[in-house]
């Protein structure tokens, strides 16, 4: 294997998590697009909502399915973390990818966010590093 495909595949795992043998869990819903609406609630659960579909979403997140949403619990410090990338993306206007944690475990109809990532201006691109 040339170093060239080792290091496409080793910045795919880091940047999209994409586990290099199988899937850590079989059951993680995934989305991906803008931020159409943010809600918080009294209860320490803010919404995110998706303008794009969700896809593989656990069987509890039905909820989080039909309406395009994950929830996010903002007092744990990894919530405190994906808040920020969530709300740095909505200001920005900027689409982003929300890996599910696999449970209803924050609202009991919709899946909590495993994993928050704003993505580059026009799609994931790797950078090239300057000749030396």
């Amino acid at each position: 294997m040339r170093m060239k495909n080792l290091k496409f595949i080793l910045f795919c795992t880091a940047a999209f998590g994409i586990p290099l043998l199988g899937h850590a869990q079989d059951n993680q819903g995934q989305g991906f697009g803008k931020i159409s609406r943010i809600q918080a609630t009294r209860h320490d659960a803010v919404f995110v909502y998706l303008d794009e579909p969700v896809w593989d979403s656990v069987p509890c997140s039905t909820a989080g399915h039909k309406l395009s949403r994950f929830v996010i619990r903002p007092s744990s410090p990894g919530g405190k973390a994906q808040m920020s990338l969530v709300l740095a993306a909505y200001a920005a206007g900027r689409k982003i990818r929300i890996r599910g944690n696999g449970r209803c475990d924050v609202w009991k109809d919709t899946e909590g966010a495993g994993l928050v990532m704003l993505d580059q201006q026009g799609g994931h691109r790797i950078p090239k590093r300057p000749n030396q």
